[in-house]
């Protein structure tokens, strides 16, 4: 019985998983080397979002408010 409570592994440094410093280290470089590229990319996609969802129905109603409000923007002289 005293086998099946032994401490072999409490004592054993390798018995699990130690982190390492460079886990990541590609992925995080090229985040770094293409911030800027990807800042720019996500500011264009962002302007080119389209702001509807689900079904035909719903998606043109959505439209709709869209332009409705875009018109609406114009006789106030706001840019939409």
């Amino acid at each position: 019985m005293d086998e099946l409570n032994s401490s072999d592994f409490e004592d054993d440094p390798n018995a699990f998983l130690q982190p390492s410093r460079t886990a990541g280290k590609r992925k995080n470089e090229a985040i770094m080397e293409n911030q800027v590229k990807d800042r720019l990319d996500s500011k264009r996609m962002a302007r080119n979002l389209t702001f509807v969802h689900g079904a035909p129905t719903t998606q043109w109603a959505q439209s709709r408010v869209v332009n409705n409000f875009k018109t609406y923007l114009q006789t106030i002289n706001h840019n939409a």
